[in-house]
């Protein structure tokens, strides 16, 4: 309810604390242990995005600080992919990026970008320019879109090829064990030795 001559509405009691189950004034629960994660591919680290933000980014720009020596995550950043795209606009998210990461004192960066090759390419290529020149190494570029990603780290300086940074799959496995190894128990020097 509102009185004359004050216009500002009143909160509700349990409107002040909406995160907090229970009453306001009770100790808060203790927060969960950090659980520490190693990628060791990109699938691995585009795995790990979701949970660092929260959700499953779409048409975006995920910017990850990585602290020595180990690549730990410090900061995380997510931008909108601009629509259309523009370099301007995205010589700004580059810029803003890396100079965030930069201010954190932060020597490495890796970057996913979520969407089509035309949103991506212009702010992938911008974050790289901008990396190098605030001497900030960029470990990775990925994009994502249709449950693919590619990786910019292995596209040639002219253009990346066509097909995604999926690896093949492994060849069939020979039967083992080969016929014609001589050292195993059915090879020719076996049979001569137990014949004796």
């Amino acid at each position: 309810m509102l009185t004359a001559g004050d216009d500002s509405p009143r909160p509700q009691p349990d409107s002040r604390f909406p995160w907090q189950l229970g009453h306001p004034d009770s100790e808060p629960a203790p927060e969960p242990a950090q659980v520490r994660v190693r990628p060791g591919s990109p699938a691995e680290l585009l795995a790990i995005v979701p949970h660092l933000l929260g959700f499953v980014p779409q048409a975006s720009l995920v910017v990850m600080g990585t602290e020595p020596p180990r690549g730990r995550v410090k900061v995380t950043l997510r931008y909108d992919l601009p629509d259309p795209p523009g370099a301007g606009v995205a010589t700004d998210i580059a810029a803003h990026a890396v100079g965030i990461v930069g201010s954190q004192q932060l020597e490495a960066m890796t970057a996913v970008g979520y969407g089509t090759e035309t949103l991506v390419d212009p702010v992938a290529y911008a974050l790289r320019d901008a990396a190098r020149q605030a001497a900030i190494t960029l470990r990775d570029v990925l994009r994502v879109e249709g449950g693919r990603y590619w990786s910019y780290a292995t596209m040639p300086a002219a253009r990346r090829p066509a097909r995604p940074s999926i690896p093949p799959p492994a060849p069939p496995r020979p039967p083992w064990p080969p016929r014609e190894c001589p050292c195993w128990p059915t090879g020719p020097r076996w049979r001569r030795r137990s014949r004796r």
